[in-house]
């Protein structure tokens, strides 16, 4: 069931790793469970998103904004 809201700042980056999503914020990483994600927020025109993800996203009933 998923549950958490993820808000993306301006400039960050975001990956697949082993069914986790990854934030790169600078120096600081952030691992968050794919399950576990509801809704995702891209905020800025800087953030990047890789093709995996997307389609990770759409696996798991992800919502993107």
């Amino acid at each position: 069931m998923s549950w958490r809201n993820v808000m993306v700042d301006d400039g960050d980056h975001l990956k697949v790793y082993l069914d986790n999503i990854e934030i790169h914020k600078g120096e600081d990483k952030y691992v968050i469970p794919l399950s576990d994600i509801g809704i995702i927020v891209l905020d800025g025109m800087a953030t990047s998103i890789t093709t995996r993800l997307l389609a990770a996203c759409s696996t798991y009933n992800v919502v993107l904004v």
